[in-house]
């Protein structure tokens, strides 16, 4: 499953196999789907006008949102077998696709012509996350190491240790890449480590975000959410939020609300960052969560079970409140 907000929070949507399925945030009712094969992974365009689907054939599809209907699509260039796409993402620009590759490779498509501007080995084997800088003229991907390219001449620039990339800081100086056990926080404008790792070997890391101000570093442990200022020379570890049921997967900070949302498979905890206190939490045997988002303007959080089920939740202060559940049959 994949699942994803558009840009203006208006548009939930989420992959389930042979068919993307959409829903009206406002509405909250479902819209008209699209119907694709062998589907994996799902963007918005930064306008919210195009859905990029990438597919485990090495094709990425792209959809015209308000028409329903197929643009085109581009094919991965004949490179090796196992060309399944693992991941596919908008420059914040939108004149580029990126899309990374079960064969190792990552390709660039130019949206305008339509061309492929690059292509080249990222990865040392299958694919793996990418991650453009806010100005889009930088392109990080790979694991140990973690490459930066630039965009316009297709050449690494940087070179970084690190399991894989998660994602620029909001102004593009910073790239945080991770293991299982260790964060790191590289300043990609002079080389070398912005800070030491932030996270020791005895612990095993579980999900990572920054806030949206980039000032504030989120890192969840099986039991445990550690916020770090970690522009600080040492890192400075903030909170140690504790006192969660069961074993956490995944963690985000949600925007402009001081809120911090966690979860593992079958629970949902929203916790106040001020107080270090829960706020609610959702509790279901039958939540089963593979995949989440939360909205951009932090009010809406959606999962999406690998059972085709879908639950909208509102994150009001007496979230997380279980606004819409459904399900989609597979087929």
């Amino acid at each position: 499953r994949d699942i994803s907000f558009s840009p203006d929070g208006k548009l939930l949507a989420m992959l389930s196999e042979s068919k993307v399925l959409f829903w009206d945030m406002r509405t909250q009712k479902k819209m008209p789907r699209l119907e694709t094969k062998y589907g994996r992974a799902i963007a918005f365009s930064p306008d919210g006008e195009i859905l990029a689907v990438g597919t485990m054939m090495g094709s990425v599809e792209l959809w015209n949102l308000m028409e329903r209907k197929l643009l085109l699509t581009f094919v991965a260039p004949p490179t090796g077998a196992f060309r399944s796409i693992w991941a596919v993402q908008f420059s914040p620009n939108g004149q580029l696709l990126a899309a990374s590759h079960g064969n190792r490779n990552v390709t660039l498509w130019e949206l305008e012509t339509r061309r492929v501007k690059h292509s080249f080995i990222a990865f040392k084997k299958r694919g793996g996350r990418v991650a453009f800088s806010p100005d889009s003229s930088l392109l990080a991907s790979g694991r140990n190491p973690v490459k930066v390219w630039d965009v316009a001449t297709g050449q690494v620039v940087k070179m970084f240790k690190g399991a894989q990339p998660v994602a620029f800081s909001p102004d593009g100086k910073y790239l945080l890449s991770s293991s299982s056990t260790t964060v790191r926080v590289w300043d990609v404008v002079k080389h070398g480590p912005a800070t030491p790792a932030v996270l020791t070997e005895s612990q095993r890391l579980r999900g990572l975000a920054f806030s949206p101000n980039g000032k504030t570093l989120a890192l969840a442990n099986s039991s445990t959410i550690e916020l770090w200022d970690w522009r600080t020379k040492p890192p400075k570890k903030r909170t140690t939020v504790t006192g969660m049921l069961g074993d956490i997967t995944r963690v985000a900070l949600v925007p402009g609300k001081g809120l911090l949302v966690c979860g593992d498979g079958h629970q949902l905890e929203v916790w106040n960052l001020s107080k270090a206190s829960p706020v609610r939490k959702y509790w279901s045997k039958a939540l089963h969560a593979s995949a989440a988002a939360i909205a951009p303007d932090g009010w809406s959080l959606a999962t999406g079970s690998w059972d085709g089920t879908i639950r909208i939740f509102g994150l009001n202060g007496t979230a997380p409140n279980l606004l819409h559940q459904s399900k989609e049959h597979a087929g």
